[in-house]
């Protein structure tokens, strides 16, 4: 009886760690495709490599220490990236960037890529910050 309580033991808790893997796995997932990269203030602009932007990568997050916030970049499409402070318009609350556009955990607002308020709280748009692309690079205007 005992061999089979250490069998049973065993191939339980071998089967809940594949289940909680298969759980976590795509959560893991979900945040590969977001880039971060440090980059440094010059003259009050920001210089951005294009090639942080793939086919599976649409939306890269400017890290600074000069900033409260990141700045998430979002292509969304063929020469069209916009650039967002990640600071909740309804309190200053920061933003989790997912693939659908950015969440604030604090009171569950919600904002589309384009910087739109889609669930409130938060009414107000997300603060722009300009972008001019510049060859390979975007150049962001703080």
């Amino acid at each position: 009886m005992s061999d089979r309580r250490t069998f049973l033991k065993q191939s339980c808790g071998l089967c809940a760690s594949m289940l909680g893997i298969g759980l976590v796995l795509p959560a893991l997932n979900s945040c590969s495709s977001i880039a971060a990269i440090e980059a440094n203030l010059s003259h009050g602009a920001i210089e951005i490599p294009l090639y942080n932007f793939t086919v599976e990568n649409n939306l890269v997050l400017v890290k600074n220490k000069a900033f409260e916030f990141d700045v998430a970049i979002v292509k969304l499409g063929e020469g069209n990236f916009r650039a967002f402070n990640l600071e909740c318009s309804h309190q200053s609350n920061p933003l989790i960037p997912t693939k659908s556009g950015f969440y604030c955990n604090a009171h569950g607002s919600s904002f589309s890529f384009e910087g739109k308020a889609m669930k409130a709280p938060a009414q107000n748009p997300l603060q722009e910050f300009k972008l001019v692309l510049n060859g390979d690079h975007l150049v962001l205007m703080v």
